[in-house]
């Protein structure tokens, strides 16, 4: 699971081996991540990930054993051109 928050202003996780595995902060409360929609920028992130050939749904997405090292690599590349346009409208 990947998720995504814009202006997250929270602790950061913690890299150490065997804490969350270094990817969920607030001890691994996922509730704690939810938060107000800006449904302009949920919206904006989407269309922007279509038009880079991704589907990416809201701020969250799943990956499986079907996603292969190619895929991944123009999901991160897609997403990268997501941010940076949704940068340049002022949306992130």
């Amino acid at each position: 699971m990947v998720r995504v928050v814009f202006d997250y202003r929270g602790p950061r996780p913690a890299t150490d081996a065997g804490v969350n595995d270094g990817l969920i902060p607030y001890g691994g409360d996922l509730e704690k991540l939810d938060g107000p929609k800006n449904a302009k920028q949920v919206n904006a992130l989407r269309q922007a990930m279509l038009l880079n050939g991704v589907d990416w749904w809201g701020f969250a997405a799943m990956t499986s054993a079907a996603h292969t090292d190619d895929v991944i690599d123009h999901t991160i590349a897609a997403f990268e051109v997501a941010v940076e346009d949704l940068r340049a409208e002022g949306l992130a």
